[in-house]
């Protein structure tokens, strides 16, 4: 089993990605692709920032910042939306890694995630649940 702490160093080594989304049954919104790219990262005062690129298979060009933070015993995650960072997710340790102690809900759908170590890569995986929705969200950080 890893640590939060574990878990956060290996991100603090991250360069590469690997991104996969897949629309599961019922859903209506064929998120099918995937891609890879690069993360570039910064650390200043505890806060760990992912600056993400890739490219789809479709040929798209997707950007994303996200932040990791060691907060109340746990590791938070934050992604950048609406012109600021917003807390995601507080993943806390289990035996199956570490766990979002609660879903993120983003009206109307419901977002649960993971972070898992898996070979030399972290992955982050998120299932998002809704009336349109059921998609599983997968990033794999090198």
């Amino acid at each position: 089993m890893y640590t939060v702490n574990d878990v956060f160093q290996r991100l603090r080594r991250v360069s590469r990605l690997c991104f996969e989304s897949r629309s599961l049954a019922g859903s209506k919104m064929d998120w099918n692709c995937c891609g890879n790219g690069e993360t570039l990262t910064g650390f200043a005062d505890g806060v760990l920032t992912f600056s993400d690129r890739f490219r789809l298979d479709n040929g798209r060009i997707c950007r994303d910042e996200k932040q990791w933070r060691q907060e109340e015993g746990g590791l938070a995650f934050y992604h950048y939306r609406e012109q600021r960072f917003q807390r995601i997710f507080l993943f806390r340790e289990t035996e199956n890694g570490l766990l979002a102690e609660q879903p993120y809900a983003c009206m109307p759908d419901d977002y649960f995630g993971s972070l898992t170590v898996c070979g030399g890569a972290v992955v982050l995986t998120i299932r998002i649940v809704g009336s349109r929705k059921n998609e599983l969200i997968r990033y794999e950080y090198r």
